[in-house]
């Protein structure tokens, strides 16, 4: 009958907590990236640009920027996999 809203009592306590530092762990994670994944990987997932976009602003192909954005994709996962399996 009538909608339940759901309270941010509901999940654990240290929630909070846990996703901060994630957050974190991430954003570090990124910053070990060599330039040449950083860039496009923030270019496309941070500022939204395309592969034609980020080839533009970087001088390079698009297919080249496609392939930059995934194997930065594949190292952030190298760097995040030990923490991810600790948070489990």
């Amino acid at each position: 009958m009538f909608a339940t809203a759901q309270s941010s009592w509901d999940g654990p306590a240290d929630e909070p907590a846990i996703r901060r530092e994630l957050h974190e762990h991430v954003h570090a994670q990124i910053e070990r990236l060599p330039d040449n994944y950083r860039v496009p990987l923030l270019l496309r997932d941070m500022e939204g640009l395309d592969n034609q976009e980020i080839a533009d602003a970087l001088g390079m192909t698009a297919s080249a920027a496609r392939v930059r954005i995934h194997r930065a994709r594949q190292a952030l996962r190298t760097l995040l996999v030990p923490r991810m399996s600790e948070l489990g």
